[in-house]
C-alpha cells in the first residue's frame, strides 16, 4: 500500500542521505506535503493495479518496481548494475518482466536493458484534471 510505500521510502531516504550526506526533501519533512502524497499516492495506486491488469503480460511475470537513484548518484552505474540483476533472474527463470514508468529520460533508461512500451496511457489526478503525467507501460522478454 502506498500509505506503507511512503513511510518506506521515506525512511530509506533518511538512511541514504545520513549516510551520504545532504537534506530531505521538503515533501518528506513538511506534515501537509507527506499528507497530499499520501492521498494521491493511494488513488495513483489503485489506478496503476487497474492498468497493470490492463497493459501488463496476462502470463506470470516478475513487477520491476521503484527502481531508482539518488539525482546525485546517478551516472556511476548502480541503476544499471541493479537492472542486469534483475534481467538475470529474469532470464533464468524463464519469466517477462514489466514496469511502468514516466518521461522519456526514464523510458531510454528501460530501453537499454530491453524493454519495450507497450502502452502510453496518462495518469490524471481526479481532484486537478489539469495535473496529469503520461505513463509508459513496459514489459521485457525473457532472453532465454
Amino acid at each position: 500500500h502506498w500509505d506503507g510505500f511512503v513511510a518506506g521510502l521515506m525512511g530509506f531516504w533518511i538512511f541514504i542521505k545520513a549516510k551520504i550526506g545532504g537534506t530531505l526533501p521538503s515533501a518528506f519533512t513538511d506534515e501537509s506535503a507527506m499528507k497530499m502524497l499520501e492521498e494521491k499516492g493511494k488513488q495513483f495506486d489503485k489506478d496503476l493495479k487497474e492498468l497493470h491488469k490492463l497493459y501488463g503480460p496476462k502470463e506470470k511475470h516478475f513487477y520491476v518496481f521503484n527502481v531508482a537513484t539518488d539525482p546525485d548518484l546517478q551516472g556511476r552505474g548502480y541503476g544499471g548494475q541493479l537492472m542486469n540483476q534483475i534481467n538475470e533472474i529474469s532470464d533464468a527463470s524463464g519469466l517477462p518482466c514489466y514496469l511502468e514508468c514516466a518521461g522519456e529520460k526514464n523510458r531510454s533508461f528501460y530501453e537499454k536493458f530491453g524493454f519495450k512500451t507497450v502502452k502510453q496511457h496518462p495518469l490524471v489526478d481526479r481532484k486537478d484534471n489539469s495535473q496529469q503525467f503520461l505513463v509508459d507501460f513496459m514489459v521485457r522478454a525473457t532472453n532465454v
